[in-house]
């Protein structure tokens, strides 16, 4: 929670008005300004929150919790707050020319980097009701948001905002997952044994993901507790709100946000592959396909035809439909039918293996590159003042692997620098620099050939250094060199030497 000082600084920067400021107080001071109650259609709900220091209650399962607990979960919010004080609005109803004075109480009050928010949680079906009934109080704008022009006015004497939240906007998957989790957040859960964590660090160190099936069933299996655990502890990282936890064939653990960040843009920019000339080669059971922009997947293949199944998560029903042969190609024909590549083939798919082998600094590196490419790199970006030639090189990279791979990103991951270590081996190495600290070291002023040459003969024929090798070593050690040559003077072997300046006192 804000503490004052936090408080007084919102405050300024966003410029609150004095009476905003003692309304914001008011309501983070005191109790709710009204009792939440339980209706025949929704019971009254108690959510005890990370961010808050006391449980909130919330009036409807399916707007007010839902709100509530992505609240707790998201990066945005700083505090919320139940049932604060009322607004008082105007506005004319559908059926009548009088204006209609009332007071409204919001069901939150929500406070953000951003600013003060009064938020009114309604389900979609409501919004369309209440509309009809009050154009004047509610609407949807050009963008399909829904707005409450009254309350808008009342709530910026405040210097805040008012919103209407939509059930539409509620995330079930993160919902789900934080349901899961409760007990792992709120309860004291086993935390992840040494062997357990070392078995996940090293399976992510080395693949960058893994899915949550192969995790739990497949040795060394790691339990699901311990896995859990290590998700709310942030030891892995798990997108909350975009996979769901209870699909443990499809869900993916991930080394860190940036793995995850990475793979993303991996799939979105990734498009589906087209059919050979023959699609019902390419289509086994449990292929998917896109037709006519809805996923279908193939649970039976036939000499006849196939069967698929629509997996719109959206669909109330499991659709069934028969293709033949010649249907089949018909569609593919005009363009309406695709099959989409499996995200889990590791042979199949260059790319996401090398996605997948990639270190955290590469991956952060290659997304810099692309927000640069993009135009949308931000000043935390260390690449974005880059030189033109640079950018041109990265744009080439990025089209190169466009065309290999499918995806561009895979391009802009740093290449591998090669082997740097010697291929002469150690006891060539130091037989040369024996040779060079009492052959060439020396008062005596040798030539580097008269000294290589003695190297030679020491060593064989076979393992021996080229003269090109011979005066690159002599050139690493050039400063000690010249001090053995030519003495300890300050005009020759100093010149090679780091410089030191003496700081006094005196010195400004």
């Amino acid at each position: 929670m804000l503490s004052d000082l936090a408080l007084q600084s919102m405050f300024d920067r966003l410029q609150t008005p004095e009476a905003g400021r003692k309304r914001i107080r008011s309501i983070r001071d005191n109790v709710q300004s009204r009792v939440t109650s339980s209706t025949r259609k929704s019971g009254k709900l108690r959510y005890a929150p990370l961010k808050m220091s006391f449980a909130v209650e919330a009036e409807a399962a399916s707007t007010e919790y839902v709100a509530i607990v992505e609240w707790d979960h998201d990066r945005t919010t700083l505090e919320f707050y139940p049932q604060p004080e009322a607004l008082k609005i105007s506005y004319r109803l559908a059926k009548s020319t009088r204006q209609h004075t009332t007071t409204t109480t919001p069901d939150l009050f929500r406070i953000t980097e951003s600013g003060f928010f009064f938020v009114e949680c309604k389900t979609e079906e409501q919004l369309h009701r209440l509309a009809k009934d009050a154009p004047g109080r509610y609407m949807r704008d050009e963008d399909g948001r829904w707005r409450s022009p009254p309350a808008e006015a009342a709530a910026a004497e405040f210097g805040c905002q008012f919103v209407i939240r939509s059930s539409a906007e509620n995330n079930w998957t993160l919902h789900e997952n934080v349901e899961l989790l409760k007990d792992y957040y709120i309860g004291a859960a086993r935390a992840a044994s040494k062997d357990e964590l070392n078995i996940v660090v090293e399976r992510l160190k080395a693949e960058g993901w893994v899915s949550l099936f192969e995790l739990i069933h497949m040795e060394p299996a790691v339990s699901a507790d311990a896995i859990y655990k290590l998700i709310v502890d942030k030891r892995v990282y798990f997108p909350l709100a975009n996979e769901r936890l209870t699909d443990q064939e499809t869900a993916r653990i991930y080394r860190d946000e940036l793995t995850y960040r990475a793979f993303e843009t991996y799939v979105s920019r990734r498009g589906p592959s087209q059919f050979p000339a023959d699609p019902s080669l390419a289509l086994e059971p449990g292929a998917k396909v896109i037709w006519d922009g809805v996923p279908w997947q193939v649970v039976n293949r036939s000499t006849i035809g196939l069967t698929i199944q629509c997996i719109e998560p959206r669909s109330a029903e499991a659709m069934l439909a028969d293709l033949t042969h010649k249907q089949l190609d018909s569609i593919v024909q005009a363009g309406r039918l695709s099959i989409v590549k499996s995200e889990h083939s590791r042979e199949s798919d260059v790319g996401q293996e090398r996605l997948r082998c990639a270190s955290p600094t590469d991956l952060q590196v290659a997304l810099f590159k692309l927000e640069v490419l993009e135009g949308r790199s931000t000043e935390g970006n260390p690449l974005r003042c880059r030189k033109l030639r640079a950018k041109k090189y990265w744009l080439r990279a990025f089209k190169e692997a466009e065309v290999a791979y499918g995806i561009g990103l895979i391009g802009l991951l740093p290449q591998p620098k090669g082997n740097r270590k010697p291929k002469v081996s150690c006891e060539t190495l130091d037989l040369a620099r024996e040779t060079i600290r009492t052959d060439w070291e020396t008062i005596k002023r040798k030539q580097r050939k008269a000294s290589w040459g003695r190297y030679c003969l020491a060593a064989d024929e076979d393992t021996s250094r080229r003269f090109r090798d011979w005066v690159k070593r002599l050139h690493m050690i050039k400063s000690r060199t010249t001090c053995c040559l030519s003495g300890r003077r300050r005009d020759t072997a100093y010149a090679h030497g780091m410089s030191h300046t003496l700081i006094t006192r005196r010195c400004p």
